[in-house]
């Protein structure tokens, strides 16, 4: 959304301008958790494959455009100012989190659909906390954030937006408890404009400036996102790209898309007006998600339960004579994690053998392994089913454990887990165009009984198999 600024406003250069901004440096920036979104996203209606990029299509209402022969943005920096003392130590989210956010951001695909408008490259510049003037409380008008703005270049923060490195964006972020009111909207989450100044001589330059309320982080990126977006293809009055038909304060290629939001990188980002396919679209990295399995297997204890000696029948070609066992019982404990560290929220569904398995224990029953007495003796199967304990901690649904204990027979399972995101696990009525479901699965040997044969069986085994 782009908001009406009442200027330009002749420049005194003998003003003394109250302002102060000290640069934060990437080297202040501290560890911490990015892209952990969990709201809710617009299903998308389509998804088109490009150049390593998936673009991801939204509903839109028949448009059409117009370029207005000013001004476009192709190459330049942006500035991230944040405002106010409160930014020294807010931390739900943090400075450096929203730094990192929007480079994420920038650095993604989503920006890839504005070439179309003169767009070239963006680069994300240096960070600053404003400290004077300070936001007015409870809430700041258009002209309260320009003229801060523009105070910073009279003052030689920046440079002139004719000079030398002086064409970037300003992207300022209000501080906890102030609010934007739009004159003509009221309280809104964020919006840009385009400040003039009148230097002597009659020089007129037009800032680039846009800014948002402070909040969630989901929401912080959905709106930087937005503005952003709509400072790129229309910076400056009379210039850019305009949707036909709309109003004046809301015909840029977010508007027309404000309800429709998407995943770049793990992070909330607002949808914007692609003419080249005429639909809103969010350019966005391909979905990378796999799933591995990391397999634990531990024998507890063992004892000897029997011995003995078997005689092969004579009508056997491998085997002949008599073979010595020893049956030993064992508690048998599989422990098998899911390696889903290329999720943000996996949300995961164990299976065995064809049924789920919900925490935190269950029982469940399989078909035993043929003992090898079997082999030699051409006696009938057992037909009973082994038993097995499992175990899915309700706490981390990451861990299966399955234990199967001395009287328990040998049995085979098919275990086979299942994960999406949390927020993207949904089939709507336009498709499941995110994809983040992946399987995988693993065949495990679990003893309770284990009969083992002696040497002389093992050689007549092999030499059969050959």
């Amino acid at each position: 959304m782009k908001a009406k600024i009442n200027l330009p406003r002749p420049r005194d250069p003998g003003k003394n301008h109250k302002i102060f901004a000290n640069k934060f440096t990437s080297s202040s920036i501290v560890a911490e958790d990015f892209g952990n979104y969990t709201g809710d996203l617009t299903p998308p209606v389509g998804v088109i494959f490009e150049n390593n990029t998936k673009i991801y299509e939204f509903l839109t209402l028949p448009t059409s455009m117009h370029f207005d022969g000013g001004a476009v943005v192709g190459t330049t920096t942006l500035i991230l100012l944040f405002w106010g003392d409160f930014w020294l130590t807010a931390t739900d989210p943090s400075l450096p989190v929203v730094r990192s956010a929007v480079s994420h951001i920038i650095d993604s695909p989503y920006l890839t659909e504005l070439s179309q408008y003169g767009f070239q490259s963006l680069v994300l510049g240096e960070s600053y906390i404003v400290h004077e003037p300070r936001a007015s409380y409870p809430t700041f008008s258009d002209d309260n954030v320009t003229n801060m703005v523009w105070d910073l270049i009279d003052n030689g923060t920046f440079p002139e937006p004719d000079e030398p490195n002086g064409r970037n964006i300003y992207m300022v972020f209000a501080p906890e408890g102030s609010l934007y009111i739009d004159p003509n909207f009221g309280p809104a989450p964020g919006a840009h404009t385009d400040p003039s100044d009148v230097d002597f001589g009659f020089d007129i330059d037009y800032a680039w400036v846009g800014w948002v309320n402070y909040g969630k982080l989901d929401d912080i990126t959905q709106v930087f996102s937005h503005e952003l977006v709509e400072i790129i293809s229309d910076p400056e009055p009379s210039s850019g790209w305009t949707i036909n038909g709309q109003p004046e304060q809301l015909n840029e290629i977010a508007d027309i898309c404000r309800l429709q939001t998407g995943l770049v990188d793990g992070f909330k980002v607002a949808a914007y007006y692609s003419d080249r396919l005429k639909s809103c679209v969010v350019p966005s990295f391909p979905l990378f998600r796999e799933v591995m399995l990391h397999t634990t297997d531990e024998i507890i204890s063992t004892k000897i339960l029997g011995d003995g000696w078997a005689t092969a029948n004579e009508k056997l070609i491998c085997f002949s004579g008599n073979y010595q066992w020893i049956l030993r019982g064992e508690n048998h404990k599989i422990t098998i994690k899911a390696d889903v560290s290329s999720y943000t929220e996996p949300h995961i569904l164990w299976m065995i053998n064809g049924r789920t398995i919900f925490p935190p224990y269950n029982t469940v029953y399989a078909d035993p392994k043929l003992d090898p007495l079997n082999v030699i003796t051409l006696t009938s199967p057992q037909n009973n089913t082994t038993t097995l304990n499992v175990i899915l901690p309700a706490e981390n649904p990451e861990v299966l454990i399955i234990e199967t204990f001395y009287d328990q027979l040998p049995a085979q399972i098919d275990v086979e887990c299942i994960v999406k995101e949390t927020f993207l696990a949904r089939i709507d009525i336009f498709g499941d165009f995110y994809q983040s479901e992946r399987k995988t699965n693993s065949s495990y040997l679990l003893f309770g009984q284990r009969r083992i044969m002696d040497d002389r069986y093992q050689r007549d085994l092999e030499a059969c198999l050959k």
